[in-house]
């Protein structure tokens, strides 16, 4: 199981503050609930259900964020958030209807801490690099009408 002492949440960092808080937050609780001994169901149902809000808060977040900046990988974006919030999804179902044993929960779980880690790397990275880019060229041509 995944041990939050040796995650170094600083190779997260996109460089938008917002959304890095947010990250290290959702990374943050579940390593947590990765590391506490096999908790009580109704417990570990209630970290879920909460994870589940910061998760989507999260990505709806990101979602305005990308429309709000006409972030041509918007789809493809949304595709990767729907897919791990299918995930929690899929997890909290079967935590409440106790259909999942204690393995296959934290199995779940770990998926999702790799997809979302996988996700940050690749599609954020992605999104905050051509926002940069795209920004970079509207301030060096504000620069040269000077």
């Amino acid at each position: 199981m995944a041990d939050n002492k040796n995650f170094n949440f600083s190779n997260i960092k996109l460089g938008l503050a917002g959304i890095d808080k947010q990250h290290k937050t959702i990374l943050e609780d579940i390593s947590e609930i990765l590391t506490s001994s096999s908790i009580e169901n109704s417990l570990f149902l209630k970290k879920i259900q909460k994870l589940k809000i910061i998760m989507f808060q999260h990505y709806t977040t990101e979602e305005i964020f990308m429309k709000n900046n006409s972030y041509i990988d918007y789809d493809k974006h949304k595709i990767e958030h729907d897919k791990l919030k299918n995930i929690i999804e899929d997890l909290e179902s079967k935590i409440a209807d106790e259909s999942i044993t204690l393995t296959d929960r934290y199995k779940l779980l770990e998926s999702l801490l790799r997809g979302l880690i996988l996700q940050i790397h690749s599609q954020d990275k992605k999104m905050i690099d051509y926002l940069a880019h795209k920004y970079e060229d509207k301030l060096y041509h504000i620069n040269n009408l000077r």
